[in-house]
Parts: C-alpha cells; sequence; structure tokens
C-alpha cells in the first residue's frame, strides 16, 4: 500500500524486532498523514532518497524499542518517523523540515546519528529537541 508518491506502508512498518507490527486504521491514517505533510514534500525538496530507520511500532516494538521501558511514543500512532542518510545528510535534512514543514517534533539523536521527525494533525507544536 502506497502512502506517497515514494513511500509505502510496508517501508514504515518494517523492523528487525521479529515482533508483530500491524497498524491499526488510526494509525494508517496518521503514517499516510506523516507522509504528505512531511516525508514526501522533503524527499521532492532534498532531491534524494530517505532512509526510515523507524516508523510505526506496535506496543510490543517500542517496548523492545526502548530496552523492555514502555514508554509512550508517537511511533506507536503512526505519528513518528526515525530517518538516517548519514550524519551531514541527517543535518541537511533536519535543517530543511525545520525551515519548510509542519511538524510537531524535529529532534537531534545522539549529534545527527538520526533525526526525528513527528507530525500531528490535530496539532504541531514545532518543537526542536536534542537528545
Amino acid at each position: 500500500m502506497q502512502l506517497s508518491k515514494n513511500f509505502s506502508l510496508a517501508e514504515l512498518t518494517t523492523t528487525n524486532s521479529g515482533l508483530p507490527n500491524v497498524p491499526d486504521a488510526d494509525s494508517i491514517k496518521n503514517l499516510t498523514e506523516l507522509c504528505i505533510k512531511v516525508l514526501q514534500p522533503l524527499r521532492e525538496l532534498y532531491g534524494n532518497s530517505i532512509h526510515i530507520t523507524s516508523g510505526y511500532r506496535s506496543f510490543e516494538v517500542n517496548k523492545a524499542a526502548n530496552h523492555g521501558a514502555v514508554k509512550p511514543s508517537q511511533h506507536m500512532k503512526g505519528q513518528a518517523a526515525d530517518l538516517n542518510n548519514g550524519r551531514a545528510e541527517n543535518i541537511k535534512m533536519y535543517n530543511l523540515i525545520k525551515d519548510h514543514f509542519p511538524f510537531d517534533q524535529l529532534i537531534n539523536e545522539s549529534d545527527f546519528t538520526w533525526i526525528h521527525v513527528s507530525y500531528n494533525a490535530n496539532q504541531n507544536r514545532k518543537m526542536l529537541l536534542k537528545l
């Protein structure tokens, strides 16, 4: 199932955890919004493919990603994706998102080892964070 021209549901639900990772209808709707409002326009402006390392996460997948800790995450609602094209490219993508697109949270993770972006159709807070 294509969520936008260049992003598929399979790409945004892939996990290496071996755990079930099937989004419900609301999560698919949120993933579609994330793709249409942020990821697809980013890809077109950036001009290159974007490597998604994590999109939707089921409860079990999210727990495994957090080393057993149960943490709330926009990934569990289909509202977030982690992107990694390498540090220099991550900086470029971060700045493009920050300067051109709506987002809820944009996080520089571990000195641009990857970036996290979320989109919330109900309220985008434009939060810039560094973890």
